[in-house]
């Protein structure tokens, strides 16, 4: 719902732009001045294309820019970067704001280690959106920043000693896309307060020893025998080469007083076969809770490659699938590890679009894009796709 006063407002510039004609004192002929209009398609132009100038790259192998959001692009010079104006009570400063403040706001909320595509998205999605990213500030206290740290460190530390302990050992290690643990434990704390009761995850090798250990709590000694190549005569396999990356694994989690029941499925080397077989898994367990309506108590969570996500169409059909009543699961949550290589091949070589990600744009659902060094915008896109998820009972990908 939007505001009437605002609504009237929108409608006014909308008219504007269509129909005003500039006058003798700069403004329209329905008296708005033209300067603000300037400043609205700025403010408007930053929401849309602000993920664009981002600093989502760890690596900055390239400088992001973004013409759109220029101020000649709209008309603006420096000269104006004092001046007031009344448009910037669109992004939260009372009675306006000077356009180098409207600017610092946009640059800080579009355009730094958090961004986001929702312009496109459906109009009640995009008013919600930006409400949440324009008005949700995400903050960690202390005890929060000693939680994460925590989880970090014990990720740091399983993967250090696997690589000296198992040296020579193939190994798809979660190293530069550590933020993926302290996000999963962020969506087990916030999920219970709203009744989340289990988490199916589907995920390929990258990271899923480590998920499997500092997630799901499997026993760090039955990991290490899969290393040392332990027999498993009543499964009939040696877990040697690759076998430990394929393993699932369920089990009960204690969150906040609470228990969560985690379940990661086993995969093939085929990496996003999965991920239709975590959206059975899910459907299954929420028509067992009868939850076939909300779908709120149980969340699948795919994790993906960049290349493979992009690059397989098993993906594709999942997705197109995720809206259909005989298939919904109330949505998923996609969690895509770039490490902007697939297998030996760089971006440029192996998709034609911008992002890996696009795929996901015939969904008209939010996209965001985060740097993996910024550990607190990631876990900022997870609490915003878990409250998008829940409210509307759609996918979302970070």
């Amino acid at each position: 719902q939007v505001d009437p006063e605002w609504r009237m407002f929108f409608e006014g510039v909308e008219f504007a732009q269509k129909n005003g004609s500039p006058g003798a004192s700069g403004g329209t002929s329905q008296g708005l001045n033209q300067k603000e209009l300037n400043v609205y398609e700025l403010i408007r132009d930053y929401r849309r294309y602000g993920h664009l100038k981002a600093k989502i790259d760890p690596l900055g192998l390239k400088v992001r820019t973004c013409k759109e959001l220029d101020l000649e692009a709209h008309n603006l010079t420096e000269k104006d970067l004092d001046s007031v104006f009344e448009v910037g009570s669109l992004i939260g400063l009372k009675g306006g704001g000077t356009l180098r403040a409207i600017v610092e706001i946009l640059e800080r909320t579009y355009c730094g280690t958090f961004a986001v595509e929702y312009m496109d998205c459906d109009p009640d999605v995009v008013l919600w959106m930006r409400n949440q990213v324009e008005k949700r500030v995400h903050k960690l206290d202390t005890e929060g920043k000693k939680e994460v740290l925590e989880v970090l460190t014990k990720t740091e530390a399983l993967e250090r000693f696997i690589h000296t302990r198992f040296v020579g050992a193939k190994r798809f290690s979660i190293e530069g896309g550590d933020a993926l643990l302290p996000m999963m434990e962020h969506l087990l704390q916030i999920g219970v307060k709203d009744g989340l009761a289990e988490v199916v995850i589907g995920m390929a090798h990258r990271g899923r020893v480590n998920m499997l250990a500092t997630y799901c709590h499997k026993p760090l000694d039955l990991i290490f025998a899969e290393f040392e190549g332990a027999q498993y005569a009543v499964q009939g396999y040696n877990a040697d080469g690759d076998v430990k990356y394929h393993m699932g694994f369920s089990t009960d989690r204690e969150a906040k007083g609470k228990k969560v029941h985690l379940s990661m499925a086993f995969n093939p080397s085929h990496l996003e076969a999965v991920d239709p077989v975590v959206c059975g898994m899910a459907r299954a367990k929420q028509r067992l809770r009868k939850d076939n309506k909300e779908r709120k108590t149980v969340i699948p969570v795919q994790v993906h490659g960049d290349a493979a996500f992009i690059g397989q169409g098993v993906v594709a059909e999942t997705l197109q699938m995720s809206g259909l009543e005989g298939y919904t699961v109330g949505g998923s949550i996609h969690l895509v590890i770039n490490n902007q290589v697939g297998f030996t091949t760089s971006p440029e070589y192996s998709r034609t679009s911008t992002y890996c990600t696009d795929v996901a744009k015939m969904l008209r659902i939010p996209i965001f894009h985060v740097n993996g060094d910024d550990v607190e915008a990631c876990m900022h896109a997870m609490n915003i796709a878990y409250h998008f998820r829940q409210t509307f009972g759609r996918d979302v990908v970070i």
